[in-house]
C-alpha cells in the first residue's frame, strides 16, 4: 500500500484538541484557503521539487498539526445547497435545500487520506471464498491495510486493470474507505472527479475538502444517515457485521437505467450479502437511509404540523433494505453456522404454524404502505411471509425479520378491513416468539 503518512504520527497528532489551526485561523478560514495551499504543493511536485523522505514526512506532520480539529461540515453543506420552489400544500414556498442531513452540534474532525491501493493487490493478499457469488470488494474488511484504519483516516481504492478475480458483479472503478468508531469498515463508490480531489489531498498532505461529506454521510455520527444505519445494527449488536458498502445503481444493475429509458423494466437489486457466513452488506447508494431533501427542508424551515401534514420520510425504505440484508448476517453467523436459524427445524415449524394462525387474514388485511414501502407483499395463509420470501427459507427469514422490526417501530404492519391495527405478532405469533429468543441470545 502506498502510505503517505506515518500512522503513529497520525495518532499522536489527532490526540490534540485543536479548534483552530496553530496560526490562529478559524476552521472556516483554514478550509477556504485550503485549495490554494494544495495547489501550491502540487505545483512544486509538478516542477520536480523534491526533499528527503524525512523532510517530507516532517512537513506533512506539520501540516496535520496546523489543521484545525473541526471540519466545517455546515459551511460546505451550505455551499453545496440550492434554492428550490416547492408546494407544502398551502401554496408555493421558497426553501433552501442542502444535500447532507447534518446533526447540529456534532463536529467531525478532518479526514486525511493515508494511502491509495489497488483492488487487484487486495485480492492477491486474500483468499477466494468457494461461493461463486463473489464480489471482490465484499471482503475488504479482512485486508490488513484497511482493518488498521484509525479515526480521521481514509484510503482510496482503484479497481485495477487485471482480470485477477471472478467477478459476477461489477466492481466500481473508485472507492473511498473509512472505519467508524464502531469498528465497521464503510466503503462508498465515488466518481473519477471526486477520486482526484481525494488523491490531491493525499499527495499534498492536507485534509480533504467538501468531498469529505460523502464518506462522513455513512461513516460519521455527525450525519443522520449513519445514525439510522446504527438503528438497524442495534437490534442484534453482536451479529458480526464488519463492512457496509454503497455502490451506484448502474454498477449493481448495469444497463437498467438505459433499459428503463427504452420502456423496458429490469428487476433491480437493491442490496445483497455475499460469500459464506457473510459479514458485509452491499447496497445501492439510493438506499442510504436519508430523509428526502425537499421534505427535510420543509421540516426544518416551515412552521407546519410535522405529525400529520407531512408525508412519512422515505428513509424507512433504505432502512428496510439494510434490515433485510442484516437479517442474512444474523442468520449466517449463528452458533450453528450458515443459515443457522432459517435452516433449523424450529424455524420451519413456525412457518407451518403461522400459516394456519394468519389464514383468517387472507381477505381481511390491508398492508400499511407507509410502513412497508411496498417492500414485499404480505401473504397470509402461506408458510412464507411475503411473495419474495417464497423464493427460499433464508429469504423468508429475512423478510419476516424486516416485518417484525417494522411492526415494533410503527406499531403495526397494516390493518384489518375494519381499520384495526394488525401487528407482526398477530400475523406471525410463532415467528415473533422465535425472533425474541434469538434477540435475547445475541445481546
Amino acid at each position: 500500500m502506498k502510505d503517505d503518512l506515518n500512522r503513529n504520527g497520525i495518532q499522536s497528532l489527532f490526540a490534540r484538541s485543536r479548534t483552530r489551526g496553530q496560526n490562529g485561523e478559524s476552521p472556516e478560514d483554514y478550509y477556504n484557503n485550503l485549495p490554494s495551499l494544495k495547489k501550491a504543493v502540487l505545483a512544486d511536485m509538478a516542477m520536480g521539487i523534491q526533499r528527503s523522505a524525512d523532510a517530507e514526512e516532517g512537513i506533512r506532520e506539520q501540516r496535520m498539526a496546523n489543521a484545525p480539529s473541526v471540519f466545517p461540515s455546515s459551511m460546505f453543506n451550505e455551499s453545496l445547497g440550492v434554492p428550490r420552489v416547492v408546494d407544502a400544500g398551502d401554496g408555493e414556498r421558497n426553501v433552501f435545500v442542502t444535500p447532507y442531513e447534518l446533526i447540529p452540534g456534532i463536529n467531525e474532525q478532518p479526514r486525511f487520506i493515508v494511502g491509495e491501493i489497488n483492488q487487484d493487490n487486495i485480492a492477491r493478499r486474500g483468499e477466494y471464498p468457494s461461493s461463486e457469488r463473489y464480489v471482490p470488494t465484499a471482503d475488504n474488511y479482512k485486508d490488513d491495510s484497511l482493518s488498521k484504519l484509525k479515526p480521521g483516516q481514509a484510503i482510496l481504492i482503484n479497481r485495477g486493470t487485471e482480470d485477477y478475480y471472478r467477478d459476477s458483479y461489477s466492481t466500481p472503478a473508485h472507492l473511498i474507505v473509512a472505519k467508524g468508531e464502531d469498528g465497521i469498515l464503510y466503503q462508498r463508490e465515488i466518481d473519477s472527479n471526486t477520486y482526484n480531489l481525494f488523491k490531491e489531498a493525499m499527495r499534498s498532505g492536507y485534509p480533504a475538502g467538501a468531498e469529505q461529506l460523502l464518506i462522513d454521510e455513512i461513516a460519521s455520527r455527525s450525519q443522520m444517515p449513519r445514525v439510522r444505519q446504527d438503528e438497524v445494527w442495534s437490534v442484534y449488536p453482536t451479529a458480526g457485521l464488519r463492512q457496509l458498502t454503497y455502490y451506484e445503481n448502474e454498477t449493481v444493475n448495469p444497463g437498467a437505467e438505459e433499459a428503463m429509458n427504452n420502456g423496458v423494466f429490469l428487476p433491480q437489486t437493491l442490496g445483497y450479502v455475499t460469500t459464506e457466513r457473510p459479514q458485509s452488506i452491499t447496497a445501492i447508494s439510493e438506499m442510504i437511509p436519508r430523509k428526502d431533501n425537499i421534505l427535510r427542508a420543509l421540516l426544518e424551515t416551515l412552521s407546519i404540523d410535522k405529525n400529520s401534514n407531512v408525508p412519512n420520510a422515505p428513509e424507512n425504505y433504505g432502512q428496510s433494505v439494510l434490515q433485510h440484508e442484516y437479517a442474512h448476517i444474523v442468520d449466517n453467523n449463528g452458533p450453528l453456522g450458515e443459515s443457522a436459524y432459517s435452516g433449523s427445524e424450529d424455524y420451519y415449524k413456525t412457518t407451518v404454524a403461522d400459516a394456519k394462525a394468519n389464514a383468517k387474514y387472507v381477505d381481511n388485511f390491508i398492508p400499511d404502505s407507509t410502513v412497508l414501502k411496498d417492500f414485499g407483499k404480505i401473504t397470509p395463509g402461506k408458510p412464507y411471509g411475503t411473495e419474495y420470501g417464497a423464493t427460499s427459507i433464508q429469504e423468508d427469514f429475512a423478510e419476516k425479520q424486516l416485518l417484525w422490526i417494522a411492526s415494533k417501530k410503527f406499531g403495526r404492519v397494516g390493518t384489518d378491513n375494519n381499520g384495526y391495527a394488525v401487528t407482526f405478532e398477530k400475523l406471525f405469533p410463532n415467528a415473533a416468539k422465535y425472533f425474541e429468543t434469538i434477540q435475547r441470545g445475541l445481546r
